[in-house]
C-alpha cells in the first residue's frame, strides 16, 4: 500500500473484527470501573470525550483528566485503571484522527511498511 491520506487506508476484515472485539472489551471494563468509582459518566460520555477531546498528541492531558474521573492521581492509580485509560485512548475513535482510533492507524502503518 502506498503512503496516502488517513482516509484512503483500509483495514482487512480480520483487523476490523479485532478492533471491534477489543473496543467491546474496553467498554465492558470501563463501565465496571466507572461504576466502581461512583462516576456519573457513562461509557458513551467517555467515548464522546475522547472523540471530541485532546488531539492525538495530547495523551498527557487526557490521562490527567481521566484520572480525575476515577477519583485518583498519578501516585495512587491502580494498574487496572491505567490499563483501561490507555486502552480507551487506543481503541475509541478520535475526531483528530479522522474518526479512527490509534490502533487502526497503527495497523495501517504497519501494513503500509510491508
Amino acid at each position: 500500500m502506498a503512503h496516502g491520506n488517513i482516509d484512503d487506508m483500509v483495514l482487512s476484515e480480520s483487523d476490523v473484527e479485532k478492533i471491534q472485539i477489543n473496543r467491546g472489551l474496553v467498554e465492558i471494563r470501563l463501565s465496571a470501573l466507572l461504576a466502581e468509582a461512583g462516576s456519573t459518566l457513562t461509557v458513551e460520555d467517555y467515548k464522546r470525550a475522547i472523540f471530541d477531546g485532546p488531539n492525538k498528541t495530547e495523551f498527557r492531558t487526557y490521562l490527567l483528566e481521566a484520572l480525575d474521573v476515577f477519583g485518583t492521581d498519578i501516585e495512587s492509580v491502580s494498574d487496572e485503571i491505567v490499563s483501561v485509560i490507555q486502552d480507551a485512548w487506543n481503541y475509541f475513535p478520535h475526531r483528530s484522527l479522522g474518526g479512527k482510533c490509534p490502533a487502526e492507524l497503527f495497523i495501517e502503518l504497519n501494513d503500509d511498511k510491508r
